[in-house]
């Protein structure tokens, strides 16, 4: 029964991975921003060590670790350009549990069209909203 347990988990991590790996600059390339100050210090880095509101995002299995209530956020304007970033994260422990959600969202305003001839058609508005929700139980092993 173990074995099957832990043979199943590796199979949705390998497969996750995969998912992860594909890159693109389409609908929702502006979330690999990544989020939290701390974590955006490290480069990073922090995906080991995820804790606390940031974990839903960098890594929801860092749940686990969290004790007690977190809530924090973060909002940007990337690179000064109207590039409005914005982040709000949760994590609490519910008895033996940890849940913890998001939301992210980016918005970019005046975006400017130009038809086939090149002449200015006029503006677009870009939003993309991404909610995220996640529960963690830590397992003691062996």
């Amino acid at each position: 029964m173990r074995r099957t347990v832990l043979l199943g988990l590796a199979l949705v991590l390998i497969a996750a991975v995969g998912v992860q790996a594909q890159e693109g600059v389409g609908a929702g390339a502006s979330f690999k921003f990544g989020v939290d100050a701390a974590c955006l210090a490290m480069g990073g880095a922090c995906v080991a060590v995820a804790d606390g509101y940031s974990a839903p995002y960098w890594n929801p299995a860092g749940l686990s670790l969290a004790q007690g209530t977190h809530v924090g956020g973060m909002n940007t304007n990337k690179f000064g350009l109207g590039i409005n970033y914005n982040y709000v994260g949760a994590a609490l422990s519910l008895g033996g549990f940890r849940v913890g959600g998001a939301f992210l969202g980016s918005t970019i305003n005046g975006i400017e069209t130009f038809d086939a001839t090149g002449q200015q058609a006029g503006t677009v508005n870009d939003n993309e909203f991404l909610f995220m929700g996640s529960t963690a139980l830590s397992l003691p092993l062996g």
